[in-house]
Formats: structure tokens, sequence, C-alpha cells
């Protein structure tokens, strides 16, 4: 599923269990990498049936190697195994953290006692609040493993993508002039706060020269128009 939040869009892909022989596991990766390889630009939020065993490690490293290869992948969220809420993390091959959380009841009273976790993401920050809470008690699950904020991982960042809409092209050549006349002011990552004033000034100096100027606006063009140059080979 595709959705989007102010300066994301939203990538979910749910994978099916992934232990046992029910069906080729290595066919299901290859679909899930397809999946990923065809959206760059989506930030992406993983659900399988089991994934994080109980003590933060990964199960499935087959799983986890799929994930690392694709550098737009945030967070993995499965259940299953025994250890109720355990929770670790991975790099993948950009440098970016990858979280993974496990959420997993079933090993209380009655079943689970209702207890299910909330993540409440912010989409500017993506700071990501956790809250487990069972609405057949009504009460909170108060402990550390429980209770947490992690911060998801950003996608990579588009070189001369000035106006954060993760898509190189004429408009973004246009964004840098614009601050180079004094239109626009600075900002240093995406999402813009102040679109219409603001640039992505993190990307913008295509050249390194350490300023944003027409000549970076000049290479964004040229990517455009199909001329190589630094920028776009």
């Amino acid at each position: 599923q595709q959705r989007s939040v102010p300066g994301h869009d939203l990538l979910l892909v749910h994978l099916r269990h992934l232990v046992g022989d029910e069906a080729d596991v290595d066919a299901v990766l290859s679909w899930f990498d397809d999946v990923l390889g065809a959206h760059p630009d989506h930030l992406a939020i993983v659900t399988t049936h089991e994934f994080t065993e109980g003590d933060g490690s990964v199960r499935i490293p087959k799983l986890q190697s799929a994930i690392a290869q694709r550098c737009t992948v945030a967070l993995v969220l499965s259940g299953h195994r025994p250890g109720e809420a355990a929770r670790g993390s991975f790099t993948d091959a950009c440098g970016r953290t990858v979280h993974h959380v496990l959420t997993n009841y079933q090993f209380l009273d009655n079943g689970g006692d209702g207890f299910l976790r909330t993540l409440d993401i912010d989409p500017i920050t993506l700071d990501t609040l956790s809250t487990v809470y069972s609405p057949w008690l009504e009460t909170t699950r108060t402990g550390a493993d429980e209770a947490f904020t992690i911060t998801l991982s950003k996608l990579e960042p588009v070189g001369g993508d000035a106006d954060c809409d993760r898509d190189l092209s004429v408009i973004d050549a246009l964004v840098i002039v614009q601050f180079t006349v004094g239109n626009r002011t600075n900002h240093g990552s995406c999402p813009l706060p102040a679109p219409t004033q603001q640039l992505n000034a993190g990307v913008a100096d295509v050249d390194s020269s350490g300023t944003v100027d027409v000549v970076d606006a000049l290479l964004v063009a040229q990517c455009e128009v199909g001329i190589p140059n630094q920028l776009c080979p």
C-alpha cells in the first residue's frame, strides 16, 4: 500500500510467514526486492509474521539482507516469537539504521489480555512513539521495552533536489536561481517548513563549492536535457 504524509511518501509492504516450507522463500524475496526497487522515492515499513527474536536479534537473515540491499526501509514490525516487546536495529547498505520491533503478548493471561501496540510517527522528524494499551483491561504497559521513542531513518537525499519532491527536474534549477536572487531563504533538510520560500540547501550545492549559486542551477538544468556532468554523469 502507498500512503503519503507531509514530506514523505510511504510504502507499506506485508510479507507472508517466511519460515517453513509453504512456498519458495527466494521467490517471495525476489518479489519484495522488485517492489522496493519500483518505489525508490517511498519510505518503506515492512510487516511480516516473524522477524525479530525475543532477544532483539534477527531470526530471518535472508529478509534482513534483502532489506539492507535497498536503502528505503525504515522499520520492520513482526510478532510470533516469545519475548513480547523486544526490538533491535541493523545498518543497511547506505549506512541508514533500520529498526525492527517485536509485538507478541499471546503468552500473557487470556491469550494476551488484549494488549496491542500503537506507533505515533511524527511526519517531520520521524520520531516514533510506542504505546502499548489494552482496551479490555483499560491499562497501559509502561516498561522500557513498551514505552519508547525511536527515530526512523529518512531516505538518502537526491543530489540537486532543491524542492524536496525527490524528482530532479528543471524546477529544482529554478528554485536554486530563486535562492541566488534572494527570493528564497536557506534551509537544511526536507521537508521544507516554508516550501515557497526555502530550498533544500543540503543537496543544492551540486558542485560542492560551498555556495549555492547559478552554477548549481546550470548543472541541474543540464541533467534535465541530458547533458552529462558531475551530478548526472
